[in-house]
């Protein structure tokens, strides 16, 4: 029952997860290990946690997890890494206010890549190369096996499709 429960929530969940830390990171490999992170954390705690405060719970864990990560990264390395938002958030009073912000911008990125993988299986893979993981044209074209060309025009019309579907939901938050 416990490992049915935590399969659910993960194939539920984890892309979000990933998705919040990507934004933050800019690091695919970092990301993953963030979320598989938050994910022990969730097994060893999920009897606590009620449904109606799971992703929450999530959510939260993942931005610990990040702000783990980067000073982890700074005794290492002796370098300042920029955690986008995450200093800022903790020094400032409307703290509440920037992690709704934060959350709400997440979840609409995390439903419209997952409207694009439903509407064409093709454009999601072009977006997640290129906005996502931030490969270069060439690159992500060479890794998809098609023209920079084919690449170009195909990004163009996910991102009028997605203009077009999400613009008045973008401009609400």
């Amino acid at each position: 029952m416990k490992n049915e429960r935590f399969t659910e929530v993960y194939k539920r969940y984890n892309r979000l997860i990933i998705k919040i830390a990507y934004d933050s990171l800019k690091d695919g490999f970092a990301a993953e290990e963030i979320c598989q992170q938050v994910f022990v954390s969730f097994y060893e705690n999920m009897e606590k946690i009620s449904e109606e405060h799971m992703k929450g719970w999530l959510i939260v864990a993942a931005r610990n997890a990040l702000i783990d990560y980067v000073r982890k990264q700074k005794s290492r390395s002796g370098k300042v890494f920029w955690l986008y938002g995450v200093e800022e958030s903790l020094t400032t009073e409307d703290n509440a206010e920037h992690v709704v912000e934060r959350v709400m911008q997440s979840q609409l990125s995390f439903q419209i890549l997952q409207d694009l993988r439903k509407k064409n299986q093709e454009w999601y893979e072009i977006v997640m190369a290129i906005c996502v993981y931030g490969m270069r044209l060439g690159d992500a074209a060479k890794h998809l096996q098609m023209t920079p060309q084919v690449l170009s025009a195909k990004l163009y019309r996910a991102k009028k499709y997605i203009r077009d579907k999400y613009q008045r939901e973008y401009h609400q938050n």
